[in-house]
């Protein structure tokens, strides 16, 4: 999907998502270290699926070759 359709999805279907407190995905120093990219709407941050879903596999994949 292109930049422009790309599904946005809240802060609190993310920590859902990842299942993880909504304070964890807030925190930017945790989303810089991770790599986890962000859009402002207004005041409130988004987070494109794909991007979500990128983030999982590199630390799913990470932890299957024994990198941390």
């Amino acid at each position: 999907m292109n930049e422009i359709g790309a599904r946005l999805m809240t802060l609190k279907e993310v920590a859902e998502y990842l299942q993880v407190a909504e304070t964890t995905i807030r925190n930017r120093d945790y989303r810089i270290r991770n790599g986890l990219r962000t859009v402002r709407v207004g005041r409130s941050l988004r987070f494109r699926q794909e991007d979500v879903q990128d983030y999982v596999k590199r630390n799913v994949e990470g932890e299957r070759n024994g990198i941390d």
